[in-house]
């Protein structure tokens, strides 16, 4: 438990600090881009730099690699970034990678090159409208996504459209703790405005209830990390699409 408190905290720290002290040396202003594409472009030469300290930290590199390591045929991943889960694909995986950045996807090949056994295809496109046909993938994937998209509930159903219906949909996500814990929701959400500026991400959204209100979906597992602020699923779409009551 402490180390998990440090942990949490001292990554919470180090990231404030990290925006704080890039704001001060680019003198921003109050306001700034929101969510979206262009956001995420302007962080794609930075974004790993910035971030594999704390994901380090808080054993994320760890969950990517659990998430993914048994994954075949074919497999979309969603809101891919700069492609950080790449590295954790088993040989010989298939793997289409969709991002509203072109920039993000520019590295997310760059990435690619150095990894054998891998084939990839890229596309630009936002995960609330997948173009790709019903029941085509055997595995979609999403890691720290839903904070970003504009309507989340959207981007699970396209997911689920998409999956075939043997197949799964795997997530790895952050928002506010599913075990309530009513202090670190309270930090979360007070952060939240400045996190939305620097990152593109609302970390407080409420991931456990977005999950299990989208219709036509069956949690076939799931695990919760970081006081219930990290959520790790695999879903299974069921045949009964209709909003649960």
């Amino acid at each position: 438990m402490l180390y998990g408190v440090g942990t949490f905290a001292g990554m919470s720290v180090y990231q404030t600090w990290q925006q704080d002290k890039k704001r001060q040396a680019e003198g921003e202003e109050e306001g700034g881009e929101e969510m979206g594409g262009t956001r995420f472009d302007s962080l794609a030469k930075e974004y790993d730099d910035r971030i594999s300290t704390s994901e380090r930290m808080a054993g994320i590199l760890r969950l990517r690699k659990g998430l993914l390591g048994d994954v075949k045929g074919e497999t979309l991943e969603v809101a891919a970034g700069t492609g950080r889960n790449l590295e954790y694909y088993p040989h010989g995986a298939r793997v289409t990678l969709t991002d509203t950045s072109p920039k993000m996807l520019e590295r997310a090949k760059e990435k690619a090159q150095d990894i054998e056994g891998l084939s990839l295809r890229v596309g630009v496109g936002g995960a609330e409208d997948i173009p790709f046909p019903d029941d085509t993938f055997d595995h979609v994937v999403d890691t720290f996504g839903l904070c970003s998209m504009p309507d989340p509930r959207a981007a699970l159903l396209e997911m689920r459209r998409v999956c075939k219906p043997d197949g799964d949909i795997r997530l790895l996500e952050h928002g506010r703790s599913f075990w309530g814990y009513s202090l670190l929701n309270k930090y979360l959400d007070a952060r939240a405005p400045a996190h939305v500026k620097d990152w593109g991400c609302e970390w407080n959204r409420d991931i456990g209830n977005l999950v299990k209100e989208t219709p036509g979906l069956e949690i076939v597992s799931e695990k919760y990390h970081h006081f219930g602020t990290t959520y790790e699923y695999v879903l299974k779409k069921t045949e009964d699409a209709s909003p649960p009551p």
